[in-house]
């Protein structure tokens, strides 16, 4: 039960913006960016994540899509599916949330979606994370146009954090 509970508190925190039960494409066909696979260390948190140190491992899941693992200090593993989406021209990253007991399959009745970004700088990953929580979106369409809508608003996109890669 506190794992449940840690998964929805955690969510919350960090998809503070929109979480769809839709997928933005079904699309998966732009290859891993093989700099942004391995550990990195959160060097510099987000008010929303209330200073909690969360760290990321990112693994190849196939050739299309990534594994992200994420660790606070003193609670189990989040573990998260995710692969990039052309949005007509803009790259985004598709991701979805392996909830408890689930399994990352189009079987899953209980899917979460959010969309994020990331800058890689040398060693340094910037993570942004979609937020739109004044708009209801009901639909991939919608999202797609509230995504090229806002593509330079950086309110639309807020940093989750900046991390420094250790392997």
């Amino acid at each position: 039960m506190k794992k449940y509970i840690l998964l929805l508190l955690f969510s919350s925190i960090l998809f503070c913006g929109c979480n769809y039960d839709f997928m933005l494409s079904e699309e998966c066909n732009i290859p891993i960016n093989p700099d942004i696979l391995g550990m990195w260390e959160l060097i510099i948190p987000s008010e929303e994540n209330n200073g909690d140190k969360f760290n990321l491992s990112i693994f190849k899941f196939n050739e299309y899509e990534y594994l992200i693992v994420l660790r606070n200090e003193n609670e189990d593993d989040l573990l998260f599916r995710a692969y990039e989406v052309d949005v007509d021209g803009i790259k985004v990253v598709q991701v979805q949330m392996r909830l408890d007991g689930m399994y990352f399959s189009e079987a899953a009745s209980n899917k979460i979606y959010t969309i994020a970004f990331y800058k890689l700088n040398n060693d340094i990953l910037e993570l942004f994370i979609i937020e739109s929580k004044q708009i209801k979106i009901n639909n991939c369409e919608e999202l797609k146009k509230h995504i090229l809508k806002n593509k330079n608003n950086l309110q639309f996109f807020p940093e989750f954090g900046k991390y420094r890669k250790t392997t």
